[in-house]
């Protein structure tokens, strides 16, 4: 029976402090918000620097159009460079285009509050 004492002795009680006995307050309500996107900037990103401004709207969007920008562009090269007068405007404008519908996707998600 002693060694059950002794035993129970090491075991740390529970120490009733006044914060202990205060009632416990409200955790307080934060509201984390986002900006939207505009639409302008990712237009003239797009159009100006082509994937590499397609980031600022579609982080997929700009890896993608990268690789496909690069191919479309390579066979502008492939013409003896007179393709490429066709194929960069024509890269730039699908990279527009792409930064228009993700950047309408991504505000009217964010204004949904599925984001």
């Amino acid at each position: 029976m002693a060694e059950k004492n002794h035993i129970d002795s090491r075991i740390p009680q529970p120490v009733k402090t006044q914060a202990n006995l205060l009632p416990t307050q409200p955790a307080p309500n934060y509201m984390i918000t986002r900006p939207t996107k505009s639409i302008g900037i990712a237009l003239v990103l797009a159009l100006l620097f082509g994937p590499i401004g397609l980031f600022y709207a579609s982080i997929t969007g700009g890896i993608v159009m990268f690789f496909v920008c690069g191919i479309i562009n390579l066979i502008g090269l492939l013409m003896l460079g007179i393709g490429l007068i066709i194929t960069i405007p024509l890269s730039s404008i699908l990279c527009a285009i792409w930064a228009y519908f993700s950047v309408s996707d991504y505000n009217e998600k964010l204004l949904n509050g599925q984001l």
